[in-house]
């Protein structure tokens, strides 16, 4: 096991263990033709709990997947019955596209220790691994957050990256949406990059 990541087979071999939090956090593209919480109702690993990316958000923002607070993090955590102490397992679909997203949040939120399942749900069912449609029972508890502010950028601190070349600036999204050549997937966007952005495709 990784700092980073844990296989199929260390999971398989570890979901009884006390302490050890699995949360399915798929979130998909509309040109990717997945439903993620439709997914995950149909068929998840055994205690995992579903994250939803649009409901853990800052409530009034007008931009969707904002950072939530500190408090509002804790208050959803705790309501997946996830403690900062927990051993936390995160997965997606193909292993390597929302589900980072879910790791930074709950490790800048105070949380010790989160991996990523390599291959994802993809990879798990592949090799025949148990799945179930069950709902995950869930005993809430107390998520103590101990925010890692220098982990987040802010929009003046972009704008002084971007101009100064301070720090490299890297573009997770397709080659095609980065070059401007490919529609966004919200109404009103602009394509293109930030200047001095390099492109780093997450499902490249």
């Amino acid at each position: 096991m990784s700092d980073f990541f844990v296989s199929t087979e260390w999971l398989a071999k570890h979901l009884n263990d006390p302490g050890l939090s699995v949360v399915d956090g798929s979130w998909y593209l509309p040109a990717q033709g997945r439903n993620a919480k439709a997914e995950y109702e149909a068929g998840h690993i055994p205690r995992a709990v579903f994250f939803d990316h649009d409901t853990v958000v800052q409530p009034g923002s007008t931009l969707p997947h904002t950072l939530p607070s500190p408090e509002v993090f804790a208050t959803f955590a705790g309501s997946m019955g996830i403690s900062q102490d927990d051993t936390i397992i995160v997965y997606d679909g193909p292993g390597l596209f929302s589900a980072p997203r879910v790791w930074w949040m709950f490790r800048i939120m105070g949380a010790r220790d989160v991996r990523i399942l390599e291959g994802g749900i993809d990879r798990w069912t592949a090799e025949g691994r148990f799945v179930t449609d069950k709902p995950t029972r869930i005993a809430a508890c107390l998520f103590e957050t101990d925010f890692d502010e220098a982990r987040v950028a802010s929009l003046d601190e972009m704008v002084a990256i971007v101009a100064t070349g301070s720090a490299q600036v890297a573009d997770a999204r397709p080659s095609g949406r980065f070059e401007g050549v490919d529609p966004e997937p919200r109404a009103g966007m602009r394509g293109g990059h930030m200047p001095g952005a390099r492109n780093v495709p997450a499902l490249s």
